[in-house]
C-alpha cells in the first residue's frame, strides 16, 4: 500500500519508524492535551505538525484498535448484527458502554472502538466474528506481519 510504502526510512538500530523530518510547523495557540505522549505527522509533506514527550515507548493500544478495526473492515460484513458477551461488557478500561446481550451492528461497533476507544467493542468484534477470538487475533497478527509492523517480518529482512 501507498501509505507504508512512506515508512521506509525505518531507523535499523530502532524497532519503530522514525519520521525523517523535512520541517517544522508552529500552531498557532498552545495545545492542551491530557495525553502523555502525543505525535501528529503529515507523512505527505514529511512535515512534523505537532509533538509532545514523543521519544516515550508506551503501550500500543490504540494501535491494537486500530489493527482490529482494519481486519473488521476487511473481513466483516458492517451491516451484520452482533451479540454482545458478557465478558465483552464487562473487559473493563476504555469502553463505549456495551451491555451484556445488546445488539448492534458491525459498524456501530467500530465507532464505538474508534471513537470511544472502546475495548468492549473490540472484544464484541473479536468474540462474535466467524473466525472466533483467536483466529481474529491470529489474522490481526498476520496483517501486521503483512505490512512488515511486527518483528516476525523484521527477522526475514
Amino acid at each position: 500500500p501507498k501509505l507504508f510504502s512512506s515508512f521506509s526510512d525505518a531507523s535499523e538500530s530502532d524497532s519503530y519508524w522514525h519520521p525523517k523530518l523535512v520541517s517544522r510547523v508552529s500552531a498557532q495557540a498552545p495545545l492542551e492535551l491530557t495525553a502523555v505522549s502525543a505525535i501528529s505527522y503529515d507523512v505527505s509533506t514529511d512535515t512534523l505538525l505537532y509533538e509532545k514527550q514523543a521519544e516515550l515507548k508506551l503501550p500500543i493500544a490504540s494501535l491494537t484498535k486500530i489493527m482490529t478495526a482494519v481486519i473488521a473492515l476487511e473481513h466483516l460484513d458492517l451491516s451484520e448484527k452482533v451479540k454482545v458477551t458478557k465478558s465483552a461488557a464487562t473487559i473493563g478500561e476504555g469502553t463505549m458502554g456495551l451491555s451484556e446481550n445488546e445488539v448492534l451492528t458491525v459498524e456501530e461497533l467500530l465507532y464505538g472502538l474508534l471513537l470511544q476507544s472502546g475495548n468492549d467493542a473490540a472484544e464484541t468484534l473479536a468474540q462474535t466474528s466467524k473466525f472466533g477470538r483467536e483466529g481474529y487475533i491470529h489474522l490481526m497478527n498476520k496483517k501486521a506481519e503483512d505490512l512488515g509492523l511486527s518483528k516476525r517480518s523484521e527477522e526475514r529482512r
